[in-house]
């Protein structure tokens, strides 16, 4: 072999190299910035104001905490107390999961953190005082314990109580003050003070994760083609499929925290199961179009479809 074969060999392949490190830094920022995220102040704006119940309101972040992989961000909607939940993904972007707002200047959310963390505690209390806030301090009862929280008066603020780690079930009470520091008395919910709340952790995760299968259904819903080409269509049909086979192995792992041992082993060998009948039912549905364009699109989509149906049994059946 020549010295210019051996050069001309070297070139290809340092050619090669980079078109391969190119296809993969497009397909990384392709699939980072694919959708709207809560990586700064800025994209959580955005997101906050791409969801119907806050589309045209004034947004204001209040604050921000992260915990893990998860990102709880408190915010005022047109002055109403409101929180959003974030949740990291692969690729380090931070996407919503779950979002609600309240009525008054002193409002409560409880906030259950998707994935248990063995050092901190997975269930949040959430308190928001906006500017027309009059209460200075509050006592919140849950269960044996007594948590003291103190408020600025006329300003907005977020203060996050974290329950203990070691108990499930909840009952909370509270008792506020006023700027005297006399115990209000009679306190209304209708007034920016909750009534006695009861939850239940696990309850209150199976409604996350119904609450985030429906978000992403809708999310997949509005998934459009760029053209009518096939290429186009396929991108589209296998983007559904990375969503949910995303969201399904999050469901498998905190089922995996949440079932016995006995149980989690019949749940392996069910799951063995349905993958095999998942991709034969993929394979056997595009052999109609075996040799075409459409063999590819069709396995695809038929891998979405059943997996997005796997995302809610698997929900149904085992959360409770």
């Amino acid at each position: 072999m020549s010295i210019i074969q051996i050069k001309n060999r070297r070139l290809s392949l340092w050619i090669v190299a980079l078109v391969i490190g190119f296809i993969f830094v497009a397909f990384s920022y392709l699939n980072s910035s694919f959708y709207i995220n809560g990586n700064d102040e800025k994209s959580i704006v955005q997101t906050i104001q791409s969801i119907d119940m806050y589309e045209n309101t004034s947004i204001e972040i209040i604050d921000i905490k992260d915990v893990g992989e998860e990102r709880l961000v408190a915010f005022l909607s047109n002055n109403l107390p409101a929180y959003i939940h974030f949740i990291r993904d692969k690729y380090g972007n931070y996407k919503w999961s779950s979002a609600e707002k309240r009525e008054g200047s002193l409002s409560h959310f409880l906030i259950p953190l998707s994935n248990r963390m063995d050092n901190q505690t997975n269930l949040f209390v959430l308190t928001i005082a906006t500017y027309d806030n009059e209460i200075s301090k509050m006592e919140l009862l849950a269960n044996q314990h007594v948590f003291v929280e103190e408020f600025s008066l006329y300003k907005s603020s977020a203060t996050w109580t974290k329950m203990p780690k070691e108990e499930k079930d909840f009952t909370f009470a509270y008792q506020y003050y006023d700027k005297n520091g006399l115990l209000i008395e009679n306190a209304d919910s209708s007034n920016n003070e909750p009534a006695e709340v009861k939850e239940e952790e696990n309850t209150s995760l199976k409604e996350k994760f119904l609450q985030q299968l429906d978000d992403t259904k809708k999310e997949t819903e509005e998934l459009k083609a760029t053209d009518s080409s096939t290429y186009a269509l396929k991108k589209v049909e296998n983007d559904k499929w990375e969503l949910w086979d995303e969201l399904l192995n999050e469901i498998y792992g905190e089922l995996g925290k949440l079932l016995s041992e006995k149980e989690m082993s019949q749940l392996r060998e069910e799951q063995r199961n349905w993958i095999e009948f998942r991709d034969d039912s993929a394979l056997e549905a595009s052999h109609k179009f075996k040799g075409g364009t459409q063999e590819h699109l069709e396995y695809v989509a038929v891998l979405a479809n059943l997996t997005e149906e796997r995302c809610y049994e698997l929900v149904e059946d085992y959360m409770k």
